[in-house]
């Protein structure tokens, strides 16, 4: 986090959400193409989308980076949304359960073990972890799982495995 004294204290683990939800390819940068296929699906206008991409794409080499878009939120302090607290809480919530040691990490059979319990074979597990671990590192990190939630949680998380209240 970094405040000054213009600006609003900015959460960089927010970014970080986005930026794992957009990067759909993984590569590490965001596209104009993702960026546009994200945002447009959102109800945005593609011109709008072009001027969004051309200020946050600092060095104009034609992708977005984690730092850039870090940079964005804060140049822009774009607000928390009740509905992206309201998904980060639950993804919280499942994270606990999840992470069984309690070591701040889950790893696939911390995750074969939840999702089992829910009904998901071995090979399916083994596909959500993957798209879930964003950096490849064999853990799914509090991040990952929030912006895995963000994108994949009505699919994955349709239903409220033992240990988990259900969504209010």
């Amino acid at each position: 986090m970094r405040a000054t004294p213009d600006a609003p204290v900015v959460e960089y683990a927010d970014a970080d959400a986005v930026f794992a939800v957009i990067d759909a390819d993984g590569s590490g940068t965001i596209s104009k193409d993702e960026l546009e296929s994200h945002l447009t699906a959102s109800g945005l206008e593609p011109p709008a989308v072009v001027r969004m991409f051309e200020n946050l794409d600092v060095d104009s080499d034609g992708c977005i980076t984690r730092d850039e878009l870090r940079a964005g939120f804060e140049r822009y302090a774009f607000p928390k949304s009740p509905r992206l607290e309201s998904a980060h809480a639950r993804a919280d919530e499942i994270y606990a359960v999840i992470d069984t040691n309690g070591d701040d990490a889950i790893t696939m059979e911390e995750l074969a073990f939840y999702l089992g319990s829910a009904g998901y074979n071995p090979e399916t597990v083994v596909g959500i972890f993957h798209r879930i671990d964003a950096n490849n590192d064999a853990a799914i990190s509090r991040d990952e799982l929030r912006a895995g939630f963000a994108r994949y949680g009505p699919l994955i998380f349709a239903s409220d495995p033992p240990g988990i209240p259900p969504a209010a």
